[in-house]
C-alpha cells in the first residue's frame, strides 16, 4: 500500500547478503532472520525510528527505511557485527538519504523517492574494496560526498575484524558507556579486561566510535 509522503528526510538501507550463493540453505534463512530479529530490536529501542520492517527482493537482498536518518549508521553496523559474531555472515549495505515520494509500507522496495534511488545505485556501484557505502541528497548544507567518504572509511577499518573481534566491538557498540572490566562479563565464554582492552584497541573501535557521534550529531533534516 502505497502512502504520499511529506518533506522529511529518511534513510534508506539497502544490502546484499555476502557470498549467498555459497551458503547452505539453513545458514542463509538464519541470515535473513539475524537481519529482521536485529531491526526489530532496535526499533523497540529507538521507538519511531524504523519506519518498515526488512524487505526481501531478489532473492537475497534486502531494503528497510528509517524515519532518523542520525541512526543509519548504527543500524548499519549493529545488523553487519550482529551476522560476523553470530552466524559468521555479512551483508554490504548502502545508505541512502533524502526524500521520499511514495512509501510502500508493507513492501519498502516498491517505493519511489530520492533515499531509495541513492541507496538502490550506492548498492550496485559499490566495488570490491568496500562493504560499506552510500548516497546523500544534493542542494543541503552538508557535502554530497561526505557521507560515502565516512562509510568507506568505516568499511575499511572493519574490513579486517576477526569473527571475535566483531563479537566485541559489538558488545561494545551496545553499551557503549560500559567499562571494559563490565564488556568482559557481557561475553560469552567471559574474558578479562585485558582482552577485551585489546581487542577494541586492534579493531580500532575508537574510530568506529568516533564516526558513530558524529553521524548522530549530523542534522540531516536541514
Amino acid at each position: 500500500m502505497g502512502v504520499n509522503m511529506d518533506k522529511q528526510i529518511y534513510a534508506v538501507l539497502t544490502g546484499d547478503i555476502i557470498a549467498s550463493t555459497a551458503m547452505a540453505p539453513q545458514k542463509f534463512a538464519a541470515t535473513l532472520a539475524t537481519i529482521r530479529r536485529v531491526v526489530e530490536t532496535f526499533g523497540r529501542s529507538h521507538p519511531g525510528a524504523v519506519t518498515t520492517a526488512p524487505d526481501i527482493f531478489r532473492g537475497d537482498s534486502w531494503q528497510l527505511v528509517l524515519a532518523a536518518p542520525a541512526l543509519a549508521l548504527r543500524l548499519a553496523l549493529l545488523i553487519r557485527m550482529t551476522l560476523r559474531s553470530e552466524i559468521d555472515a555479512d551483508t554490504r549495505i548502502s545508505i541512502g538519504i533524502g526524500g521520499i515520494t511514495t512509501l510502500d509500507v508493507q513492501r519498502a522496495s516498491l517505493s519511489v523517492g530520492e533515499a531509495f534511488m541513492l541507496s538502490g545505485t550506492g548498492l550496485d556501484g559499490m566495488t570490491l574494496y568496500y562493504d560499506l557505502s552510500g548516497g546523500l541528497a544534493s542542494g543541503g548544507r552538508i557535502p554530497t560526498e561526505w557521507l560515502r567518504v565516512m562509510l568507506r572509511l568505516v568499511s575499511t577499518v572493519m574490513r579486517g575484524w576477526t569473527r571475535r573481534q566483531a563479537e566485541i566491538v559489538l558488545a561494545a557498540l551496545l553499551a557503549e558507556d560500559a567499562t571494559h572490566e563490565a564488556l568482559s562479563r557481557t561475553l560469552s565464554p567471559p574474558v578479562s579486561k585485558q582482552t577485551v582492552s585489546k581487542t577494541l584497541n586492534s579493531a580500532n573501535w575508537h574510530v568506529i566510535s568516533d564516526a558513530i557521534a558524529v553521524f548522530e550529531k549530523t542534522e540531516w533534516q536541514g
